[in-house]
Order: structure tokens, then sequence, then C-alpha cells
């Protein structure tokens, strides 16, 4: 069953600092009383940080009155605070160019005061920064820039154990395993020095989540048993939310559904007092996995249909999205394939319009760029202009005090400077209305090139879908698997034409994601799971321009799709291995798998295929060759030159 599995792992170091509603009534009486300015600016920042969670646009109010009152007052400890907040609400949205701004300005305020663990606080947050945009590395630099400053002390325990979980998250992401997993037991410990039973919950729960994500299921849970502990006995909604569904998730791996979906119920209802319609419509996609994995596909949509309209009701499309997938799958498993090509158009409209609004923005985003640069260049043309005004003006003071004679040569000379600048200028401002012209048009180009990949992958998905419903009316089985084998052909060019779509390159396809996710999608449509079967890639190549890539992607498709049909009968555990490399001018690929192989007197009876056809007719389009043995399974070796001829 393809179905989404909801995994929730998130990074609860910021949660904590979250007050509740009590707090921030007490705040607000204090500022009602008229305190003097410090106790003013103080409150100001403490309801900036209690509201960030709650109403951003409350939040920035209160931390800019802090910000502009710790100005007036000279307090500069508070005006880093107030920096750090509207860092905090900068990041929250997503402008992390202004959130760096806002978190630099905090920095050099505490390098100033020699705040040790001010200092360290904001690494931790320019670290969050660049983490949040793929930056890895220069995260890792700043994470590690601020445990440095705590190698002699023995305090400061929440933001050490804060660091060594961000930092050990991070080389999760490098996979780094080893220097994560040593950071994670280190932010465990500073966890249990705070005093604090939240943190050295949450510090549980991460260590749980990382032994979960390496496979370690036996570990994860007793982390995160520990963690589940620690929270009932504080009464912590908000992380047993959290954490049950954790443990929901590592028992639907271990295919214990009942135990699943106790975790998961536990959760829903943990979410329904805290009145999270994200965290409820969670929890019930989660619950509606676990009956669909048990294959109780009724049950599992009675629980999808429920996750659906509290997603509808809180207007969350990307989850609405989701649901109607997961029960177009489940519709499908029950047979009424009407209902499930209906769900699949719902999710498939959903997902167009999310996609055409990050396109819009994408555009959006351009024009404005564009639009800044034509202003800049417009300031830097008068800037020119000017300097050349203050040049001409020295110029004739210089040429009243020379001889006459001077004066005449000098009025020649400047003459044809002038001139020789005014046809340097001509010929620049040219060059830059081209170069302007050719971006714009480039600009153009990518975003047509995008949309008309989107339309080809509409409309291969759209064969496919009708491909599908045909098979399911056909009677003879001959039939049904020739319309098969050409829904599965159909599906690879749709796998080629997304992955342009939505992939930063438009012309170019990533062959190592595009080969992984095509060999899993052929081992489920015939049943096998990663645990049933190995399937191996080795793939080292550069993106392959697009006329190469279709056709390969083609002959790949119909190798694998091949072994899967006839070598898997007899044999235990089916495995397929898949290598591309790039050997000089040519690439090779290599296909094998453990089936039984062919006789040797019979190597060339796949010839009358329709499908081997297909794959001489395609290398004869590459100019490639295909070597095939028979040797403990089957092996086909094809090496094709890099490059297009006409």
């Amino acid at each position: 069953m393809r179905t989404v599995l909801s995994l929730v792992l998130l990074n609860f170091a910021l949660s904590f600092a979250l007050g509740q509603s009590s707090s921030i009534d007490s705040l607000q009486a204090i500022l009602k009383n008229n305190p003097a300015n410090q106790e003013r600016v103080i409150a100001y920042n403490q309801l900036a940080l209690e509201l960030i969670g709650h109403d951003t646009a409350q939040a920035l109010f209160y931390a800019s009155k802090a910000l502009n009152l710790a100005k007036s007052i000279g307090s500069t400890s508070e005006e880093a605070i107030a920096y750090n907040r509207l860092g905090m609400l900068s990041f929250a949205k997503g402008d992390y160019e202004q959130a760096l701004q806002r978190y630099n300005e905090n920095l050099s305020l505490r390098l100033k005061q020699g705040d040790t663990n001010g200092i360290a606080s904001t690494y931790l947050n320019i670290g969050n920064v660049y983490k949040h945009q793929g930056e890895y590395v220069t995260a890792t630099d700043f994470y590690l820039k601020g445990l440095r400053l705590f190698k002699e002390s023995h305090d400061f325990f929440e933001t050490r154990a804060g660091l060594h979980q961000a930092v050990a998250e991070t080389y999760v992401y490098q996979r780094k395993p080893d220097e994560a997993k040593w950071h994670y037991n280190e932010g465990l410990a500073f966890s249990k020095k705070t005093n604090d039973p939240k943190f050295e919950a949450n510090a549980y729960l991460s260590v749980g989540n990382f032994y979960a994500r390496q496979g370690n299921l036996k570990m994860a849970l007793d982390y995160q048993n520990r963690a589940s502990q620690i929270m009932q006995q504080v009464g912590y909604t908000k992380g047993l939310a959290l954490v049950w569904n954790s443990m929901g998730n590592i028992y639907l791996q271990q295919e214990q559904y009942e135990a699943s979906r106790e975790m998961y119920f536990q959760s829903l209802e943990q979410n329904k007092k805290m009145g999270s319609a994200n965290g409820m419509a969670f929890a019930y996609n989660n619950i509606g996995t676990s009956y669909a994995w048990e294959g109780r596909h009724a049950e599992a949509l009675s629980e999808f249909e429920k996750g659906l309209a509290i997603a509808k009701e809180a207007g969350l499309q990307d989850l609405q999205a989701g649901f109607w997938e997961n029960m177009s799958y489940s519709y499908e498993a029950l047979g009424d394939y009407k209902k499930a090509f209906l769900a699949y158009f719902s999710f498939d409209s959903i997902s167009n319009i999310l996609l055409n609004e990050a396109s819009a923005r994408q555009v959006n985003e351009l024009q404005v760029q564009y639009d800044t640069e034509k202003k800049q260049r417009q300031i830097e043309s008068l800037q020119q202009k000017e300097a050349l005004q203050e040049a001409k003006a020295e110029r004739r003071e210089t040429q009243m005090k020379a001889l006459v004679a001077g004066l005449l040569l000098f009025i020649g000379l400047g003459a044809a400077l002038i001139f020789a600048y005014r046809q340097k200028q001509k010929a620049n401002q040219l060059l830059n209305q081209q170069k302007e012209l050719v971006e714009k048009r480039e600009k153009e180009k990518e975003l047509l090139l995008r949309e008309l990949n989107h339309r080809v992958k509409n409309n291969l998905q759209v064969i496919a879908s009708m491909l599908s419903l045909q098979s399911f009316q056909l009677e003879d089985q001959k039939a049904v698997e020739a319309v098969k084998e050409g829904q599965s052909r159909v599906e690879a060019m749709f796998l080629i034409h997304e992955r342009l779509y939505r992939d930063d390159q438009v012309t170019h396809i990533d062959m190592e994601h595009y080969i992984k996710q095509l060999l899993s999608s052929i081992s489920y449509s015939f049943g096998y799971t990663e645990k049933d079967a190995e399937l191996k890639t080795d793939v080292q190549v550069e993106p392959l321009v697009v006329d190469i890539a279709i056709p390969l992607g083609l002959i790949i498709n119909e190798l694998i799709t091949n072994a899967f049909k006839h070598a898997f009968k007899e044999v235990e555990k089916p495995g397929v291995w898949v290598n591309l490399r790039q050997d000089g001018e040519h690439l090779k690929l290599n296909i094998l798998d453990n089936g039984p192989g062919l006789p040797e007197e019979t190597p060339g009876k796949e010839s009358i295929s329709f499908g081997m056809e297909m794959i001489r007719s395609l290398l004869k389009q590459l100019r490639g060759t295909l070597k095939t043995s028979y040797e403990k399974g089957s092996n086909f070796e094809i090496t094709l030159p890099l490059t297009r001829t006409s």
C-alpha cells in the first residue's frame, strides 16, 4: 500500500519558551500600572517572547516598542533582547535575510557586553537560520563556535544542551551518524543538569528520534518511553502529543498496528485538549494509515474523512491533498475505482494549486528583483552624471587659470575626452540593455519550460490513470498485462517531467533520484517492499539532458520490469542492482538481477518481445550498444555516448 505516513520529527528547543495566557495577562497588567521605563521595556520584551507562537502581529508590536524604549534609555541589554525577539519573528515568517540582520545586531551588542551565554545563544539562532536554508556546514560552524565559548565554564546548561542538539541535527543531515550520536548524548547530559523536566524530556525524545532514523527501533522506543514518563509526571500536554505520535510511528514500522493506533489515539486526545487543528488532522491521518497498512481500508477511510473535515475547516490545503491521496489508495484497494479516481483527481487539483501558488510567488520574486536592480542601475547612472558634472566644473576652473595656448589645448583635449566618454557610455548602456533583455528572456524561457513540463506531466498522469481504469474492465489477461505495461512506460516518462517541473533545472535530470524512485515504484507495483527485495543503485553521473534521460529512463524501466515479471518466480528474495557511471565520453549502464537467467541455447528469446524491440530501437537513437549475459542471473550492459548528434 503506497500511503503517506506523516512522521512528525520536530525540534522542540525553542518551544519551551512559549508562555501561557496567564503570564501574558500578568505582563499586560504590569504595563497598565505605568511602571518605570526599565520595568516597562522588560515587560515589552517578555510579552514579545510569549506572543511569538500565538500572535505574531502583537509580538512584533511589543518587540518594536521594547527596541525603541531600550535605545532611548540606553539599556543595551534590553536592546539586545529586543533584536533577538525581532530576529525570531523574521525567522518564523521565513525572512532569513532580515533574521540574520537582527541577530547580527544582537551579536554586536552581546560582544560589547562580554555576555558569554548571550553570544552563544545568538550563534545558536544564526546557525538555525543557515540550517533551515540547507547550509548545514555553515550552521555547524556557528553551533561549534557557540560551544567553544563554554570550554572552561560549568554553567549555562540549557544553552549548551540546545547547541549540542542543534549540531547533532546538522550532522544527521550531513550523514555523519557517529558525530550526531555523540552530540545528542551530550545534549541529553546537559539537559539533565538544567533541573527542567520538560527540557530533559525533549532531549530524550530527540535522541529517540535519532535512533528511529537510524533504524534502531528498540533504542528509539526506550528513549521515547522515558520522555513520555517525564511529560506525564509534569503534565506537559504539548510534549505528550508529539512523543506519543513518534511512538506510534515506531510501532507502525514494526507492524504492531494495535499498539500504533493506541499511541495515535492518545496523541489525538492531547491535541483536542489544546485545540490544535493541525495536530488533530495529523493524528487522524496516522490512525487511518495504520488501518490501511493492516488492510482494513473501510476503517482507514473513516479516519481519513474525519481528518479531511478538520483540514478543510482549518484551511490546511497541504494536509487536504495528503488525505485525498490516501483515500484514493484505500478506495482502489476496496475495488471502488470510480471513487479512487475522483479522490486522486482532488489530490492532483489541490497539489496543482499549491504548486501554482509557489510558481506565482517565484515570478513575483523575480519581478521584484528585476525592479530593484533596475532602480539600482538608475541610481548609479545619476551618480555617474553628477560625478561627470563635478569633473567638468573642476576642469573649467583649471582652464581659466591657464595660458591662452594651454586653454585652447585643454579645451580640445577635454572635448575629445567627453566625446570618447559619451561614446563609451552609449556602448555600455546598449550592452546593459541587451544583457537585461537576454536575462529577461532566459527567465521567461525557464518559466515556459517549467509550465510545459507541468502540462506534459499532467497529460501523462491522465493517460496513466485512463490506462489503469481500462485495465480493470478487460477480461483477457494478456490484454490486461499489455495495458499495464503501457501504463508503466507512461509513468516512467511522467517521472521525468515531474522532476523537470519540481527541480531547479528544467533541461537536465538528476538520474540518481530518478532511478531510485523508478525502481521503488516498479517493485511496489509487483507487490515487493524494501523488506521483500534487495534494491541497490550506484549512480555517479552529472544530471543528463532530457534527450538522453527520457529514452534511457524507458530502457531502465523496461529491463527492471522484465526482471520482476519473469526472473523472480522461484527466487526467495529478489535482488536488482542498477549501476550508471560515466566512462570518459560514454555512459555505462549495468542492470543485474539474481533470477535463474536464460538457458545458453536460448539467449535470444527475449528479442521477439515488444519490450526488447523497443529497447533496440531506443539504443539505435542513442547510438548505444547492448551486451547480455546470463550467469547467476541476468546482466544487461549498455554503453552509449554522452552527446547526441543529429
